[in-house]
This record gives structure tokens, sequence and C-alpha cells, in this order.
């Protein structure tokens, strides 16, 4: 696969400040940096930034890694950024819950209105043609994928897009940290009546070093979600490819559908530990239905906090509770009354889940090159540590549900506004 040589970063200047820092000067005389705590801040982007129109490509170099601000894995829920309900620290937190403290819960918000456009063929499988992709998953990986909830997919991106839509991420951050008529700024504090929605959206989480004027623009975000394909067109092109759908029939979805989808930085050196969890608590349907399309824009390595996953907890650990939506549009997680196991026939390894000398799952470390896709059943067990290394890693995934399932009316998640249902993924059959 070739390789990117560039990303392009950005000079800073005493006025480039953007709207956080002017907000920040504006009441921060007497250094009461508390009545500005970032998680009780939102911005909101107008327009999609402009897409990349050329793209540098050369064999065997690598796009340089920056020292950007990251963080965790899976599909997590914006507004659970806002309200902390998870101690990631404590080893013996609730390993279904989304995991929301890690971040700081330090938020800003983006809302990209973009053109939604039909997605082009630009995905391979494991380097085999074209065509042949377009079909799913052959026998070999679909039995992987029964038995071990995952399947690792090398190359699923052309080297030409993974570094367009990083280079989209660094756009979209430099946007938000310079501000101007395009950005609206939200306030998230606690006693609202009502909370701004991230379905359908992009918003941005901020870092601890969302104020800092030092900064580069992409170390004050952590994530952009819930609804990156639906207003930035080149992760919508890439979400939205029929191979994506072909892999979902071949896994045996009737009427796959698009829950939402995150950008997910984990910054170099400080990005933090995730405590293991479930995905399928955000996009819980019964019987379990959901599954995660997670893709490495970096290379992801055991020091900068590659995924982690427990091969064949799908099968053993149930679903505990789910996500729903309170009165003013925060997120809340909920006790099921009965733990809803996912039905896997036609295993053929007895000896997974393992489980350590504690009783806890033993997880294998994924280390991915740029452009892998990693395919994770919502009910498999994911972590990831903290990032130790001085190389960023930035991630894109979204989630899937059976469309012919039955969907939560109070669910946190729901169709965008005005619309009925989630949006098909579409496919080539």
């Amino acid at each position: 696969m070739a390789e990117a040589k560039h990303i392009t970063t950005y000079e800073k200047s005493d006025g480039d400040l953007g709207p956080l820092m002017a907000l920040l000067l504006a009441n921060q005389n007497n250094n009461n940096s508390d009545i500005l705590a970032a998680d009780s801040i939102a911005l909101e982007l107008k327009t999609a930034v402009p897409e990349p129109q050329t793209v540098a490509i050369e064999d065997d170099q690598r796009a340089e890694n920056l020292d950007m601000e990251s963080d965790d894995d899976g599909p997590l829920l914006f507004a659970l950024l806002l309200n902390n309900q998870n101690n990631n620290n404590n080893p013996n937190a609730n390993p279904s819950a989304n995991n929301s403290d890690i971040l700081a819960t330090q938020t800003v918000a983006l809302e990209l209105k973009g053109e939604e456009l039909t997605a082009n063929p630009i995905l391979r499988l494991r380097g085999e043609a074209s065509a042949k992709c377009r079909g799913g998953l052959d026998q070999e990986q679909l039995q992987f994928w029964k038995n071990y909830g995952y399947l690792v997919i090398p190359d699923a991106l052309s080297a030409e897009t993974t570094l367009a839509l990083l280079q989209n991420v660094h756009d979209t951050a430099k946007a938000m940290a310079v501000g101007g008529d395009q950005v609206q700024m939200h306030l998230y504090v606690p006693g609202q009546e009502s909370y701004v929605s991230p379905v359908g959206r992009a918003l941005a989480t901020l870092t601890k070093h969302a104020f800092n004027p030092e900064a580069e623009p992409l170390q004050r975000i952590q994530r952009l979600g819930c609804g990156v394909h639906r207003v930035m067109p080149a992760f919508r092109k890439t979400v939205l490819d029929p191979f994506h759908g072909d892999i979902a029939k071949s896994l045996g979805y009737k009427d796959p559908r698009v829950t939402q989808s995150l950008v997910i930085v984990k910054a170099a050196e400080v990005g933090a530990r995730v405590i293991p969890h479930q995905d399928g608590c955000s996009g819980f349907t019964d019987p379990p239905s959901c599954a995660t399309f997670w893709y490495a824009l970096e290379d992801t390595t055991i020091e900068n906090g590659c995924l982690q996953v427990a091969p064949g907890s799908h099968r053993s650990q149930p679903l505990t509770r789910r996500c729903k939506r309170d009165d003013t549009g925060k997120a809340e997680f909920v006790e099921l009354d009965t733990p809803v196991f996912a039905k896997i026939d036609g295993t053929t390894d007895d000896t997974v889940p393992k489980r350590d000398d504690n009783g806890g799952y033993v997880y294998e470390k994924l280390e991915v090159k740029a452009g892998t896709l990693i395919l994770m059943h919502g009910n498999i067990m994911h972590t990831s540590s903290a990032n130790e290394s001085r190389k960023s890693r930035v991630a894109f995934n979204f989630g899937i549900v059976e469309g012919t399932h039955d969907w939560k009316k109070d669910a946190y998640l729901q169709p965008y506004e005005g619309q009925m249902e989630f949006e098909k993924l579409p496919s080539s059959k």
C-alpha cells in the first residue's frame, strides 16, 4: 500500500486564538478558570470544511505523526462525555458502561452541514481484487468472526483515502479553533432545560489544551461525533461505500442501518486508558445486532493505545445496560431487567474466551497499520491502554444495527431530525 508523505499543519499567530480563547480571556481576569470549564462549552460549526483537492502519495513514506490530543475507542456517546458517569480508573467499574470520564468531560461541538454524497468504490479487502471484495467476507473470515467476535482487515482503505480523511480531521480542527461566523457556541451546564443533541451532527469534545494558545488545533479536541458521515463529505463517501454493506450482508444483516459515526483522537503521551466495555449498550437491540466498523487513520501500537479485544467474549458476556435519553436530552444508562446474550451459532473453538488468574478476560492487542478495518461484534469486550508514546492515534468508526429489529423510543441515539428511520447502509447486492 502506498503511504502518505505529508500532513498539513498550521502556524499559530498571537491573534489566532479562536472563540475558545476569546471567551476564556474575556472571563478569566482573576485566574477563574472554573468559570469556563471546557466541559460547559460547545461550538457549532455551520458549514463543512472543504475537502483537500490533491493528496501527495509516495511509496515507502509515512505521514509524519504529530503530537495530537487523542482519546478512547469505540462509539461512545457525546452526551456522556458531558455527564461523566463512569470512573474508568476503577478496575471494578461496570464493563458494560460507556467510558466518559476518561475524557475529563471537556467538550466542544461542531455542526458541519455538508452535502450528502454518493459513495465511490474505494476499498479493498486484504489486497484482493475489488470485484471479489464487493461480495463480502469469505467463509474463513466468517468463521473467525463467529468464533472470536472481531475481524482485522488490513489495507481496507487506500493510502490516498486514509490521508484525505486524516487531513479532513486536521482541517476541521483548524476551522473550529479559528472560529468566525460559521461557529456558534453552546453551553452545557448543570440544570439546563435542554441540551444540544449530537445525533446527525459533528460535535467535538475538548481536551485540557483547549484554552492553550500554544496548542495545535487538533490538540484541543478529542473526538467528533455522532454523525460525521452526515455532514463531512469525505467520511460520508467512505462510510456509505457498498463495500461495508456487502460485509454486513455476509454477516447476516437483512437491513443494516447506520446509527452513528465518530472520529476519535488519542493524544501522544496523554491519551487516557479506556476500561473494557461493549458497544452494544449504546446500539442496543434485543436480540443484539450492533456491530462496529473501526478504522485506523494512523498506525496503532501497544505504546500509543491500540485496540484490545477479548476474543470470544461476545459469546459469554451479555448486555446488562442500555443508553437512553432523559427528559432534558442527556444520556443515561439503565439496567436491563434481563441480561441479553448474543446468539452465536456454528462456532468451532471452545477454548475462548480465555480468563486470567483473577477471572478477568484476556485481551489481545491489535497493532495495525493505517487503513486497517477492525470489525467488532456489539457484545465483544474491548479496551485500550493509555498512549505513552510520542505518536498520536487518530481513528474513526461507525456503528450499525439490524433495521428489522425494534428500536427503543427512548434510546439516546435516534434517527436524524426530520427522519423516521436510521440511514440504510448500501450494498452492491
